[in-house]
């Protein structure tokens, strides 16, 4: 890479990658959802594609288990 800007843009995205997947499978396991590993296969199309398909089904536990 040959600028400044390619090299911090490369990094803030494997460094949000890389806590996306630490923090899915305990997330999950605090919320009930117990088969997490799709969400980690789907970051190998992005965590733009991950992150909100995670937070959908997260949100859609947490509905259904509150009163």
């Amino acid at each position: 890479m040959e600028t400044t800007i390619a090299i911090l843009t490369l990094t803030d995205l494997l460094l949000t990658a890389v806590i996306v997947l630490l923090w899915i499978p305990g997330e999950a396991a605090r919320v009930g959802i117990q088969k997490w590993w799709p969400f980690a296969l789907a970051a190998v199309g992005g965590v733009c594609f991950a992150l909100p398909l995670f937070l959908s089904a997260r949100e859609r536990r947490l509905e259904a288990v509150s009163p």
